[in-house]
């Protein structure tokens, strides 16, 4: 069974996502062109997840979590505005800074993708 995304409720305001799209495009001489999806899963999501201060309890718990998907295991998680939850991988570094005392902020990108289990 699948990981979700943990604290989905402390996730920062100054989180942000972004939508691709992949396409296949034939262009014509006369300077017309089409355009159709490449494939069935042609729409890319990406999002960047951030905790700003959350206590070393919580910090612990997303240290854990990303730990165990760090090896490429896809995890759920609903974004904002979809009606169902989606499959996502890490995307790149994750960043951890303690603010002050026990309070930590956390952040990385997380990248959909369609996997067959």
């Amino acid at each position: 069974m699948p990981q979700t995304l943990p604290l989905t409720n402390k996730i920062s305001q100054a989180s942000a996502g972004s939508t691709s799209f992949k396409w296949n495009e034939a262009k014509f001489g006369d300077g017309y062109s089409q355009r159709v999806p490449d494939g069935i899963n042609y729409t890319k999501r990406k999002w960047s997840i951030v905790y700003d201060n959350i206590d070393v309890n919580d910090f612990t718990t997303i240290q854990t979590f990303v730990d165990t998907v760090g090896d490429g295991q896809y995890f759920t998680w609903q974004p904002p505005g979809i009606n169902t939850s989606l499959k996502w991988i890490l995307d790149g570094d994750v960043k951890f800074s303690q603010r002050s005392g026990n309070i930590w902020s956390v952040s990385f990108g997380i990248l959909q993708v369609y996997d067959l289990n």
